[in-house]
C-alpha cells in the first residue's frame, strides 16, 4: 500500500450478531519500505453491520468499525480508568441510595454482575 494514506478493505465477514466479535477480528500487519525503517504496524480491524444495531435499537446510518493497533495514535494525555469513572457525589446521598435500590431491586443488578 504505498503512500502516506493506506486504506485498508476487509477480506472477510463483518459481524451481525452471530459468534462474537472476536471470531470476526480481522489482523493486518503493515512493512514499512525500505526494510528497517521502522516497527511493523499491526491493526485489528472488527466490522459490526448497521443491521445489528437497527436489530437492537440504534440507529446508526452506516457499519461501525472497532480499530486496535500496536502502535499509540495520537498525542493526548492518559488518565487512569478512574479519571473518567463519575462518582456522582454531587447527587447527593439520598438520591444515590435511591439510585442504587433501584438498580438493584427493580433492575435485578447485582455486586457480580
Amino acid at each position: 500500500m504505498p503512500g502516506a494514506t493506506p486504506r485498508l478493505y476487509l477480506q472477510g465477514a463483518m459481524f451481525d450478531g452471530a459468534g462474537t466479535l472476536a471470531d470476526y477480528k480481522h489482523v493486518y500487519t503493515l512493512h514499512p519500505l525500505p526494510a528497517g525503517l521502522g516497527p511493523d504496524l499491526t491493526i485489528g480491524v472488527t466490522g459490526i453491520t448497521k443491521e445489528f444495531y437497527a436489530r437492537n435499537g440504534a440507529t446508526f446510518n452506516k457499519d461501525v468499525y472497532l480499530v486496535e493497533t500496536t502502535l499509540p495514535i495520537g498525542r493526548f494525555t492518559r488518565f487512569p480508568l478512574s479519571h473518567w469513572v463519575d462518582d456522582y457525589r454531587y447527587v447527593g446521598a439520598a438520591d444515590l441510595a435511591e439510585a442504587d435500590r433501584t438498580v438493584r431491586d427493580e433492575i435485578g443488578v447485582r455486586e457480580t454482575d
